[in-house]
């Protein structure tokens, strides 16, 4: 997916306006100066590339000036009072200023065509897709393969879903785990052993177990029955299902 698009809107010529303007050509000037004071002049035309525009930003940062060349950007940004959030205006003197890039039908993009975001308010899995007047549907296509390697590293996530044909049957045998708790705390239940342990053992040769079991299909051993406890006791936590 493109990061950014070229959108011919009002931002696009708001910004065309300041880099063709005199005062933004005596900015540049200046800022051109500026660096080649500091032996890190900036070429002629701009860098050929980002590659070789990191390259020099480094050298910069090396010298203590690392900030300089967004500061830059930053200032110009304030002297023609454009709207600082907006990142299409960086994108936009970024490409002009450093890569040499001439104001036209052929300048580089300054707005993401779509965006994609996790965290903040959002829940663990959640994502916020943000789509804009000119977003179009091979963003959305581009945008899924991204998307789907960020999903696979979520805590949650679900590469098949399948119905889990046990479910009443598990749930019933929960049920009846919580009704033979009660029984037991109240006395009405008396088993030679104390502790959850002991009464999963109970329930599994109770005789509403084997109604279960002829009904749903039985479990293998009494460790399958802990797991669907642990199960249950997880998924139905803070609800009141009694």
């Amino acid at each position: 997916m493109k990061s950014r698009r070229l959108i011919f809107d009002d931002d696009f010529y708001r910004l065309g306006a300041v880099l063709l303007s005199d005062k933004f050509a005596a900015l540049e000037l200046k800022l051109m100066d500026t660096f080649k004071k500091l032996d890190f002049p900036i070429p002629t035309g701009g860098f050929a590339n980002n590659i070789e525009y990191t390259k020099w930003k480094r050298a910069v940062a090396k010298q203590g000036k690392g900030n300089l060349p967004r500061k830059s950007l930053e200032k110009i940004v304030s002297e023609f009072k454009l709207d600082d959030k907006n990142a299409g205006y960086y994108v936009g003197l970024f490409w002009k200023i450093y890569l040499g890039k001439r104001f036209g039908e052929d300048f580089a993009g300054i707005k993401a065509p779509i965006s994609l975001r996790w965290g903040g308010t959002c829940k663990l899995g959640e994502a916020i897709i943000t789509v804009y007047p000119w977003t179009k549907k091979e963003d959305f296509i581009s945008l899924w393969p991204n998307l789907k390697q960020q999903i696979t590293t979520k805590s949650n996530y679900r590469a098949k879903e399948k119905f889990k044909t046990s479910f009443e049957r598990d749930f019933r045998l929960y049920m009846l785990y919580k009704k033979r708790m009660q029984e037991k705390k109240s006395g009405k239940l008396v088993i030679d052993t104390e502790g959850p342990k002991s009464l999963i053992f109970y329930i599994f040769d109770d005789p509403e177990t084997k109604l279960i079991f002829n009904k749903f299909g039985a479990i293998g051993a009494v460790s399958e029955m802990k797991k669907i406890i642990n199960y249950f006791n997880k998924l139905l936590k803070g609800i009141s299902i009694e």
